[in-house]
């Protein structure tokens, strides 16, 4: 059963999909509809990295920004490049992005100075930061950012650090440049294989069958754009031979060769 956001619930499949810099399909991988994409995308980028351990650079949408998965990426050597979130939650609130991390001493510290210590593992697995009562009593964003409880409580997963290195990433040079590259290559992609070749739905079942579906579709995919480049560099040779001929008959003709 797959559900995102206000879509409509519905039996479907998910495929994680890469390409290259210039619009190549270069993997593929067909996962159940109710498998996150951060899950999802942890075992296709496992398998694609190991294969093409040239990669260096993964530009990945907002769906993949779970700390495990950058971590491994991390650990591979392999520099991910998301997108800016919005925090979720009301916009009136004070959320997690607005409190600075002190790595070396292990806490949160509020927009005011508060310190928000640690207090223990939940049993999540997320690391827990908990302000005091007596600190957030008179505090004027009080309303904004503590709970009914009247303190500010933050979680913390055990690799977020792995989220902070790629926050820092996407803020530098790199990911200012290769980030706006989506929408010219993955999403076109996307684009033309959904609305001009049926991959935004099947008649089939089985992730077997489906995966097969949609390596031929994105082979299609590849040779229709190989064949629309063949094209191009004959007209281009055409239109070169053309200009050349003119040339050098205007040549012979301006030195009354003929």
């Amino acid at each position: 059963m797959f559900h995102k956001g206000e879509k409509e619930k519905q039996l479907a499949y998910s495929v994680q999909t890469a390409c290259d810099k210039h619009g190549w399909i270069t993997g593929c991988k067909i996962h159940p509809g109710n498998i996150n994409d951060n899950n999802g995308g942890l075992e296709f980028l496992g398998e694609y990295i190991e294969k093409h351990p040239e990669v260096e650079n993964i530009v990945m949408d907002a769906g993949y920004t779970g700390p495990l998965l950058l971590h491994e990426l991390i650990k591979n050597g392999k520099k991910p490049i998301i997108p800016y979130t919005i925090p979720k939650g009301k916009h009136k609130e004070i959320t997690k992005i607005r409190f600075k991390f002190d790595k070396e001493n292990n806490y949160y510290i509020c927009p005011i100075g508060v310190a928000i210590r640690y207090k223990g593992v939940k049993k999540d697995g997320y690391l827990q930061y908990k302000s005091s009562k007596k600190d957030c009593k008179n505090c004027p964003y009080k309303d904004k950012c503590c709970n009914s409880s009247g303190y500010k409580e933050i979680s913390r997963h055990l690799l977020e650090q792995a989220k902070d290195i790629a926050h820092s990433i996407r803020k530098s040079e790199l990911g200012k440049t290769l980030y706006p590259e989506r929408k010219k290559t993955i999403e076109r992609v996307f684009a033309d294989t959904k609305f001009n070749h049926t991959l935004g739905f099947t008649f089939l079942r089985g992730l077997k069958k489906n995966q097969n579906r949609c390596l031929l579709i994105f082979a299609m995919a590849n040779v229709k754009k190989l064949a629309l480049l063949i094209d191009k560099m004959k007209k281009d040779i055409t239109d070169s031979l053309s200009l050349l001929l003119n040339f050098i008959h205007y040549f012979l003709y301006k030195h009354k060769f003929c």
